[in-house]
């Protein structure tokens, strides 16, 4: 199993848990929402932070969890396009990202540029000109 199949099936995982957890304990929805964004940010961190270091990691989790965990229904899949792309294993036809997404990756990973490995550095600002990102 590739990486990334690895990682859609983890938040898949976590996506399934918690819609279960409402379906059981409707007065447990923040509750169990919290629960499962936490559970979301270990599989995301593990992954991340040896790419970007924790402080670019962290603020990339945060960012996400600001647009889309707040929602009813946190949007997993968004989390784990963006973290297939960090680690370079993902399918461009399904990597559903917009500007925004783009641009903050693009602005996380460049603040802390100096403290990367240069090899991955490079791949990402590479990726992410392709993508348009870098303006």
């Amino acid at each position: 199993m590739r990486p990334a199949d690895h990682l859609y099936s983890e938040l898949e995982a976590v996506s399934h848990s918690l819609q279960a957890a409402k379906a059981r304990a409707p007065e447990k929805s923040v509750a169990s929402t919290i629960s499962a964004i936490d559970g979301a940010k270990t599989i995301f961190m593990r992954l991340a932070i040896p790419i970007l270091g924790e402080s670019a990691a962290s603020e990339i989790f945060a960012w996400w969890s600001g647009r889309y965990g707040t929602e009813n229904e946190p949007r997993f899949e968004k989390l784990a396009h963006i973290a297939s792309f960090l680690i370079g294993d993902y399918d461009s036809a399904k990597l559903d990202l917009d500007a925004d997404d783009w641009v903050n990756i693009r602005d996380s990973i460049s603040a802390e540029a100096e403290e990367m490995n240069m090899d991955t550095l490079s791949r990402l600002m590479t990726d992410l000109v392709d993508r348009g990102a870098m303006h």
